[in-house]
């Protein structure tokens, strides 16, 4: 196993119980004279940057391993015995032949021993990039019935909602009320590889 250095960050919100990034994304980011940045990321964040944007399919066995550690350590036992599946956020660009957060989700599911259940949860309206869209109300209104479960399998069940880079929650958000309000789910649980230092 390839384990990363993590820095455990708490994601707060009253629409799931507990959430976590394993780390910020970035350390710091300076901007240049000619308008580009001079970008310093974490490990993880670096990991996660080639595997976005390499793509870096390589990227995804240490992220994985990572991950899967923070799942299956002491400190998570007394919720992860219940966990009865993860949940991918669904792509927002569904024309890439490489999706990063599936990959991920899916060699995490074979690590830790829980199931990934990509087909459960689908995005059903087209949305802009939240982080292009200033307005709140705006950001709302994109995001309003933007997800949909595909059936009730997790009633009653423990379910882990997993991306890979957390900006200012919306999406998250969106989505474990979706699965809370159509799905039934009991205890739902949020979990990024990432999060910027930033809200965008």
């Amino acid at each position: 196993m390839r384990i990363m250095k993590t820095n455990v960050q708490i994601l707060e919100s009253d629409c799931w119980f507990k959430g976590w990034a394993l780390d910020f994304h970035t350390i710091s980011s300076v901007l240049l004279p000619d308008g580009r940045f001079n970008t310093d990321r974490t490990k993880l964040g670096e990991a996660l940057f080639r595997l976005k944007y390499g793509p870096d399919i390589r990227q995804v066995e240490p992220i994985a391993d990572t991950v899967s550690n923070f799942l299956l350590s002491n400190d998570n036992q007394w919720w992860f015995k219940w966990l009865s599946a993860i949940i991918p956020v669904p792509p927002s660009n569904k024309n890439r032949t490489f999706q990063p957060v599936l990959e991920l989700a899916k060699a995490i599911s074979i690590k830790s021993g829980i199931m990934c259940h990509e087909d459960y949860l689908g995005k059903v309206k087209e949305t802009e990039q939240l982080k292009n869209l200033d307005d709140i109300e705006t950001r709302y209104l994109q995001l309003k019935g933007a997800f949909a479960v595909k059936d009730n399998r997790f009633f009653n069940k423990t379910v882990l909602v997993f991306d890979d880079l957390y900006r200012s929650g919306e999406t998250l958000e969106s989505i474990c009320k979706t699965i809370r309000e159509k799905g039934n789910a009991s205890f739902i649980y949020v979990l990024t590889v990432t999060k910027t230092r930033v809200k965008k």
